[in-house]
């Protein structure tokens, strides 16, 4: 196990109601096309379920 692994953490979450995905994506890599209220029509529009992974820093705050 390496240094980043026992300070970050991976965590899956759902893109269209999570808190941290909804952070990354105002930050300069995020976009329209993975933006929560566009994954949730895309949700409601084809029945297509999203998962997200987000790296967090030991508060929980999303990282990446």
């Amino acid at each position: 196990m390496t240094a980043v692994d026992q300070v970050l953490r991976l965590q899956s979450v759902d893109p269209c109601s999570d808190p941290r995905w909804a952070e990354l994506m105002t930050g300069p890599d995020g976009s329209l096309f993975s933006s929560p209220p566009w994954l949730s029509a895309v949700v409601d529009t084809y029945g297509i379920d999203f998962t997200a992974d987000v790296l967090v820093d030991p508060d929980g705050a999303p990282v990446a």
